[in-house]
């Protein structure tokens, strides 16, 4: 491995690690860790139901940790549960009118701003951006999956 590339990975790494510490201070200013953030995050924008086996899975966290974040959701009435009908033992978790109305004047300002961020960036920019950021990810989950 050349020099350069180390040094282009470390760089790449601490662009992620900015970009990352960047959610988490906004999440704060809401008085949001970054796991019940990225919840929320889930829970707003999926198309389909969500169960918390399937965001801990997501998000990489402990099944602890996203049961006691969905815990603090649910006394605030933002979210509530609907049974799996294929699986009595597992519930669903939705997002409550209130729930809802919480997470689109946390998270529609935020799209705002991602949007804006990337409409600096010319059309061709943007794919190439998208293109290069995936296809990174997805090597990079090839090389950690074969060093495990």
């Amino acid at each position: 491995m050349t020099i350069h590339i180390r040094h282009q990975a470390k760089q790449l790494a601490r662009l992620k690690y900015e970009q990352d510490v960047l959610y988490d201070q906004y999440a704060k200013k809401f008085g949001l860790q970054r796991t019940s953030f990225f919840i929320l995050v889930w829970l707003y924008y999926a198309q389909h139901p969500l169960s918390q086996a399937c965001l801990s899975h997501k998000l990489g966290a402990s099944k602890q940790l996203v049961n006691t974040s969905i815990k603090v959701f649910e006394e605030e009435k933002l979210v509530s549960f609907v049974p799996n009908e294929r699986d009595k033992r597992q519930k669903f978790i939705h997002l409550t009118d209130k729930g809802r109305a919480y997470a689109a004047s946390i998270l529609d300002p935020l799209e705002e701003a991602e949007i804006r961020a990337m409409s600096q960036l010319s059309e061709q920019e943007q794919n190439q951006f998208l293109q290069l950021y995936a296809s990174f990810n997805e090597s990079l989950e090839q090389h950690l999956e074969s060093e495990m």
